[in-house]
């Protein structure tokens, strides 16, 4: 029998969806894939996309999904995570109420961080990794965010910075279109997990489990780089010429390289982005019922 998901995890992106996934994961009441990220319902039936060049595998027909869920049979809860869903809110809604034969019964989970340190999370993520084609410094990013945005077959979500952060249209959209939608903060589930968690269990309506709190809860944290990981460094190192090189000039590129390693945002980006969201958070926190005070205060001056 073809058992789709009655709940899904929809991002925000950089926010603790990984986490939480990971958790759900452990609950005996629960099914979720071995994958985590699907992008199903945003990408049916959309033609090529980058993503589908960046995760091989990635299910294109119902039956591909639905092979997904293989083995959920004796599951009432289903479920699946893909950030992209919150971004790409209009095409995974009208797919889900097409597609899905009980759209009103799926429950969404949206989790957010505050807007200008997920935007920084996430581009540091994406320099790291070399995910951006055209290798755009943020605030290039987002100079040029309106013209690379309408380019899905080459450009990811992840090299979209306000685009991939625009909470207010995303949640608003969810929360007009589905029944029941529970909203949380990434900084909730930092600091009080097992409370968290206890909400989320009672929304699916499964039991509630005990976190292990001996394990690491930040399963996809942006890794930390330290200078023996700078590419200067290993070249150095794997030539054997570091004993060649004059102690000043070491110096020099040591300094150099731990400044790079502690960048901080350009003012211009920060500008732009605190003019966006001191507008936005205020919106927000009225339409998801939640104090936000501590993302506003951040906005100021």
């Amino acid at each position: 029998m073809e058992k789709y998901p009655n709940f899904l995890i929809v991002g925000a992106a950089k926010s603790g969806t990984t986490t939480l996934f990971k958790l759900l994961k452990q609950h005996p009441q629960v099914f979720v894939p071995k994958r985590k990220e699907l992008n199903f319902w945003y990408t049916y039936n959309s033609g090529d996309r980058a993503i589908f060049n960046r995760l091989e595998g990635l299910p294109k027909t119902k039956e591909a999904y639905l092979e997904c869920f293989k083995g959920s049979t004796d599951f009432s809860v289903l479920g699946e995570a893909s950030p992209g869903y919150l971004v790409y809110y209009k095409e995974t809604i009208a797919n889900i109420k097409a597609h899905h034969p009980n759209p009103d019964d799926v429950k969404i989970i949206i989790i957010l961080r505050e807007p200008i340190e997920k935007v920084w999370s996430h581009y540091k993520m994406v320099k790291r990794g070399g995910m951006d084609p055209d290798g755009l410094s943020l605030w290039d990013s987002l100079s040029k965010e309106e013209e690379r945005k309408k380019n899905t077959a080459k450009y990811l979500l992840d090299v979209l910075p306000v685009f991939s952060t625009d909470y207010l249209p995303q949640v608003k959209a969810f929360k007009e279109e589905f029944k029941e939608v529970h909203v949380i903060l990434f900084e909730d589930l930092e600091k009080f997990p097992q409370e968290t968690l206890d909400a989320i269990t009672s929304f699916l309506e499964v039991d509630k489990i005990k976190i292990d709190t001996s394990s690491n809860l930040k399963y996809n944290a942006a890794p930390k780089v330290t200078i023996q990981d700078n590419w200067f460094v290993k070249i150095v190192r794997g030539l054997k010429i570091n004993a060649f090189i004059p102690e000043s000039l070491k110096a020099k590129r040591r300094a150099r390289i731990m400044e790079q390693l502690d960048e901080k945002m350009d003012e211009k980006s920060l500008r732009l982005l605190k003019n966006k969201f001191k507008i936005d958070v205020p919106k927000l926190e009225k339409l998801i019922e939640k104090d936000l005070s501590h993302w506003s205060k951040k906005y100021k001056n």
